[in-house]
């Protein structure tokens, strides 16, 4: 962990979320996606979100800025973010959230940015939105925002279209649009899907250094281990709409407490010629039962795991979190 987060611990979290639960209608019923999840993230620290698809990481970031889509509704918990609470604030104050104290970049930046407005009018209209302004001044703050995001000759791309603009800098202007407004809080979903190794590489460090510039935290949702061990403070471990394991990033690769954190690592790293797997698929969430969800592919599991949900317990060593019965030693 960096020494500015360790720093920063003696404030209070930017976002703190407690006993989260999620559920989605669909035409057979309700789906829980998110049970009890409980997270906290200081000024400062990237926190890495990880896991395997369906693991509930993209609905745990929406749901701290309630961007969940018709079919989802928050139905216990709180979100926590400055101190405000989210789940009970009306739709007018979520807008001086949204985009001011909480940014979001999305996984693809062709859904979210508009074909038929300039670069320029997007970002500027963020501002405008946010800030008391003029137009002008918004354009200026704009312009300088680009080239904050390591854009080349911005004043060339504030007239250009989203169809003129590469994958990477498409995702650059969504890192702009996300932080012109100096948020306290980046949350990155999937920030790097479809891009090359290489501009992967410049993305992040983009992020790095906007992370660094702002003084805001970052919430980094990635199922790339790689990503992780570069960017990451701390990591928090999802499987089956719940959190399994939260450590430090230099610590979890190296000594993992539960059995899924330990086979996302093994999975991660080559065996010779070939990576390891892990046996089995992530579970429907329609048929979870009351143990833990990882117990049917797990090698470790107890005749206890199947039937009682393992609560989220400190590691004995400090510094961490995880829930299991039957923990790696």
């Amino acid at each position: 962990m960096s020494p500015d987060v360790i720093e920063q611990r003696s404030a209070d979290p930017v976002v703190e979320v407690t006993g989260l639960c999620v559920d989605y209608h669909d035409p057979l019923g309700r789906i829980r996606v998110l049970r009890d999840v409980s997270i906290a993230i200081w000024p400062r620290e990237t926190l890495a979100l990880v896991g395997e698809s369906g693991s509930g990481k993209s609905t745990l970031a929406r749901a701290i800025v309630r961007l969940l889509p018709r079919t989802g509704v928050i139905t216990a918990g709180s979100v926590s973010v400055e101190g405000r609470e989210v789940t009970t604030m009306s739709e007018r104050d979520l807008l001086s959230v949204r985009g001011s104290r909480v940014g979001f970049v999305f996984q693809d930046p062709d859904v979210y940015l508009n074909p038929v407005f300039s670069i320029g009018r997007q970002v500027s209209d963020v501002i405008l939105q946010h800030k008391p302004v003029e137009r002008e001044q918004a354009w200026q703050a704009a312009e300088q925002q680009l080239a904050r995001v390591d854009i080349r000759n911005p004043a060339l791309v504030m007239n250009a279209f989203p169809h003129q603009l590469s994958g990477g800098m498409r995702q650059r202007v969504m890192m702009a649009i996300a932080t012109c407004c100096g948020p306290a809080l980046l949350i990155a979903d999937e920030p790097t899907t479809a891009l090359d190794v290489l501009v992967q590489r410049q993305v992040l460090g983009t992020l790095a250094h906007l992370k660094r510039d702002v003084g805001m935290a970052v919430l980094l949702v990635t199922h790339d281990l790689g990503l992780v061990a570069e960017n990451a403070d701390r990591v928090a471990v999802m499987y089956g709409g719940t959190i399994v394991e939260v450590q430090s990033a230099d610590k979890i690769f190296v000594e993992p407490k539960h059995p899924y954190t330990a086979g996302l690592v093994a999975a991660s790293r080559p065996a010779g010629r070939r990576f390891a797997t892990l046996a089995g698929s992530p579970p429907d969430l329609r048929k979870l039962g009351t143990g833990c969800p990882f117990a049917p592919r797990c090698e470790r599991a107890l005749a206890r795991c199947t039937g009682e949900m393992p609560p989220l317990q400190e590691r004995p060593e400090g510094g961490g979190a995880f829930a299991c019965w039957n923990p790696i030693p």
